[in-house]
């Protein structure tokens, strides 16, 4: 059964990209030019786009922080995909960093 599926998935696939070097066609001609319906095409764009993002990785990378004597500047910069930037400058702990971090997560969604 998985197999079929991966075979089903594999088909839809390929038509999807002979779909993308011929957005010039009208969807309906293209559709029925590979026999399957309107519903058909959308629902295979959906699961396949679904399934891929579920395989991506996240987003984050990790990050190690140095420990630096206490006389010296300590800074990070966090880059959100949504555009926002968190920059610190000055002595603060990885804790209070992590809290203000995770607290743009939540205020995001």
């Amino acid at each position: 059964m998985k197999r079929r599926c991966t075979k089903l998935q594999e088909k839809y696939a390929r038509i999807l990209k002979q779909r993308e070097k011929a957005p010039e066609v009208p969807l309906d001609r293209f559709c029925r030019q590979h026999g399957i319906s309107l519903w058909t095409y959308y629902h295979w764009k959906k699961r396949l786009a679904d399934n891929y993002a579920a395989q991506r990785s996240t987003p984050f990378v990790p990050v190690v922080i140095e420990r630096r004597e206490p006389e010296s500047i300590a800074w990070a910069e966090i880059l959100y995909p949504n555009g926002i930037l968190l920059r610190c400058t000055g002595n603060f702990s990885t804790e209070a960093l992590a809290s203000v971090a995770g607290a743009l997560m939540v205020a995001k969604s």
